[in-house]
């Protein structure tokens, strides 16, 4: 995914020699070795003059075919990726290293600005409210008719549409706005998200350079936190409703129409269908995906993937059949269940 550049500032290419030293990388060149290399992404989309990182089973399948110019792996997976062509930096901890690359080659833009609480670089529809002490940043683009309550900060380049209101408080950066928003009071939009990775120094926080894309008539209550992708985007569907006090984590891509009760979570890398209904407190583990309309009961925990229409209950979280059928059996089984109780 290109990196937005009203977010972040590119930083000068950099050679493969200097990403190797940079790194304590050992360099094996390929048949691709560019003389720079000047973006990162994933293994999938990363081109001649991107990085990548490939640790694990599942990456590994697809390492091969990446058409990534240099690639930050372990030494046993060397011949896949000499395969691919691409350049292998040999390391302990690939994602350490591709993390430190990343921060090497991109630098947000800094939300501390130095000029009058309301940059000159905003561009200000006249129609748009702000009310005392709202913060906005050098290139933001606020639309018409737009509300945005007291002492709340809007990063640079926040693009935020028509009709949409801002709670006080609220804190935005990295992020698109559509027409039509509410976003309540304190709500933190596009922060940095829970990337910790393991270096050879202990753990360390992973850069992101992704955005949040929120579209049109959707609903974040009050203390909600959606983080920003570290590659890619954390996405909130048209017309999705989501209650108070809930965490959407980063990369995280969330359907149309969704409702989303009070204190539920979704982990990183999760895939929500359109129609979803979260009850309170539900918790989704990463990497899950949950089909179109299914409904997920209050307090169930996902461990694992949700098909499309389905109601899935408890902790660990199952189809809501096999979960009251656990809880009759249980109840049998303690003399809890008298005759004549349903």
């Amino acid at each position: 995914m290109p990196v937005d550049d009203r977010f972040y500032e590119r930083l000068e290419p950099l050679s493969i020699e200097t990403l190797a030293d940079l790194t304590q990388s050992r360099l094996e060149r390929g048949s691709r070795a560019p003389a720079v290399l000047s973006d990162a992404d994933s293994l999938e989309r990363a081109g001649e003059q991107t990085i990548a990182f490939c640790y694990g089973a599942e990456p590994s399948r697809t390492l091969p075919e990446t058409g990534a110019g240099a690639v930050f792996i372990q030494e046993d997976l060397l011949d896949a990726c000499l395969k691919s062509g691409a350049s292998a930096l040999i390391v302990t901890h690939p994602e350490a290293a591709f993390s430190k690359a990343l921060g090497a080659l991109f630098r947000p833009r800094d939300i501390f600005f130095p000029d009058s609480p309301v940059s000159a670089g905003a561009d200000i529809h006249e129609t748009a409210r702000l009310a005392h002490g709202v913060v906005v940043g050098p290139g933001a683009s606020i639309g018409p008719n737009v509300e945005i309550g007291p002492y709340a900060v809007i990063g640079p380049g926040v693009e935020i549409g028509e009709g949409t209101h801002i709670g006080g408080g609220a804190q935005l950066s990295f992020s698109i706005v559509g027409a039509n928003v509410s976003i309540g009071a304190n709500a933190v939009i596009g922060g940095t998200g829970f990337g910790i990775v393991e270096s050879a120094e202990g753990l360390v926080e992973a850069p992101h350079i992704g955005r949040v894309i929120i579209g049109q008539d959707v609903r974040v209550g009050s203390v909600c936190t959606i983080d920003r992708g570290r590659l890619d985007d954390t996405v909130i569907g048209r017309a999705t409703k989501i209650d108070n006090h809930c965490h959407i984590a980063h990369n995280v891509r969330i359907g149309e129409r969704c409702l989303m009760a009070a204190f539920a979570g979704v982990s990183g890398s999760c895939v929500i269908g359109d129609g979803v209904m979260f009850g309170g407190r539900v918790g989704v583990g990463d990497h899950i995906s949950v089909g179109d309309n299914a409904r997920l009961g209050a307090d169930a925990a996902l461990m694992r993937d949700v098909p499309a229409g389905e109601t899935w209950l408890g902790s660990p979280a199952k189809p809501a059949r096999s979960f009251f059928r656990e809880v009759a059996t249980l109840e049998r089984l303690s003399g809890n269940r008298k005759k004549g109780n349903k």
